[in-house]
């Protein structure tokens, strides 16, 4: 297993780390295909409205562009993830210390998505009426970027393994 100066000799598969971390990885697939419908539904949707509506762009560019982020993002914590379970596994040597400041800041742009694109969303819904089908596919563009952020955004990489049954505060708190 990397450290932050090199590879530790003594390093060996970590076979419970990479169960738990299997798990969390069928979430973070979800949260990324989640992430795919929210991108695909809003450029639906602005297509929809620019062909049928005279609405301004800027609400329809935000949804669109902010969903294709969030689904970028989600991609990176999923890559990140499945490169640590490569290392816990076994099979690959991976300097793990180098995935902590992309992972945290994949973190707090998909936190601050999490809350634009449904904002956007909302925008887009209100230059459409509910018989229009860009209404109902920004509708479900929002839900699916909020649960894209949720399942595949917020999971920070911890080079100790994901949280188990106790939680990451709780575990930071007993170790003090």
């Amino acid at each position: 297993m990397n450290t932050a100066g090199g590879v530790d000799p003594g390093s060996r598969p970590r076979p419970l780390v990479a169960e738990r971390t299997r798990r969390l990885l069928q979430l973070i697939r979800v949260g990324v295909v989640c992430g795919a419908i929210s991108a695909i539904c809003f450029v639906a949707a602005s297509l929809t409205l620019v062909r049928y509506y005279s609405t301004g762009r800027l609400w329809p560019v935000v949804a669109n562009g902010s969903s294709a982020v969030l689904l970028l993002l989600a991609l990176i914590q999923w890559r990140i993830w499945e490169r640590a379970l490569a290392e816990w596994a076994g099979v690959l040597d991976v300097n793990l210390v180098a995935w902590l400041w992309p992972s945290a800041a994949a973190f707090w742009l998909s936190l601050v998505l999490g809350v634009l694109v449904p904002f956007a969303g909302l925008q887009v819904m209100g230059e459409s009426t509910p018989l229009a089908p860009a209404f109902w596919l920004a509708l479900v563009g929002s839900l699916a970027a909020i649960a894209a952020a949720a399942l595949a955004g917020m999971h920070r990489f911890d080079p100790q393994g994901p949280p188990g049954s106790v939680p990451a505060v709780i575990r930071r708190n007993l170790r003090r």
